[in-house]
């Protein structure tokens, strides 16, 4: 099954909350590089493609003996979907005829991923014909979207959701949960078909243990802490 199977990383350049940051040295190693690093661990040079526009993505690719992906001006806004990121690695001259069946989405900014959890899931994806594989992490009920205001240009608060006024206890409350970046995997045929990665049968993996998605300078300063 792994030689049906490509590893695609986004390492576009800029980024709001912190500039630069896939490029950032973390204890001897940048986001991207060690995303580089996991990848290899599941498959061979050959299969990883990295999706930038900057040259120091470049470099390391080059470093590390990976495909790197030139990523045109367009598509590389902070607006710019994950759907368009990837259709543009598999377009590519060097990627389309290649007949992968299976694609793992890697971001840099959640380090945190397992090597054990992704090949199980990768299992899973074939073994169920799912369309998809999302990491996901559980939100708690003080967060969840039916509790949460929004305000009016007069900073008067209603509700996001107006059917939240109907939950009086939290048991009221179905689980809700919010991608965490770990791993996204696609059926290839079908992500192409349908031009979202909201496809119809994505499985819920639901991370078993802490995750962090690095955003912020607060984010940077806990995993750095905690690596």
């Amino acid at each position: 099954m792994l030689n049906k199977t490509l590893i695609v990383i986004p390492s576009r350049s800029g980024s709001k909350g912190i500039k630069n940051k896939n490029f950032i040295k973390i204890k001897g190693f940048s986001l991207l590089e060690r995303a580089i690093i996991f990848s290899k661990k599941l498959l061979n040079n050959k299969k990883i493609y990295v999706s930038s526009d900057s040259p120091v993505a470049k470099n390391i690719c080059a470093l590390y003996k990976v495909n790197f992906i030139q990523r045109p001006k367009m598509l590389s806004g902070d607006r710019i979907s994950d759907y368009r990121v990837i259709r543009n690695v598999l377009l590519n001259k060097n990627v389309e005829n290649k007949n992968f069946r299976f694609l793992i989405y890697l971001q840099p900014t959640s380090p945190l991923r397992d090597l054990v959890e992704i090949k199980k899931n990768l299992s899973l994806i074939k073994k169920n014909n799912y369309d998809a594989i999302f990491s996901v992490t559980k939100i708690a009920n003080s967060f969840h979207p039916l509790k949460v205001f929004k305000k009016n240009k007069n900073n008067l608060l209603n509700l996001f959701i107006p059917k939240g006024k109907n939950i009086i206890a939290r048991q009221q409350l179905k689980n809700v949960y919010i991608r965490n970046g770990l791993f996204y995997i696609f059926n290839i045929k079908r992500l192409l078909k349908k031009k979202t990665i909201y496809l119809p049968k994505i499985y819920c993996y639901e991370s078993p243990r802490d995750t962090i998605n690095i955003d912020t300078q607060k984010d940077l300063k806990f995993f750095r802490k905690n690596i």
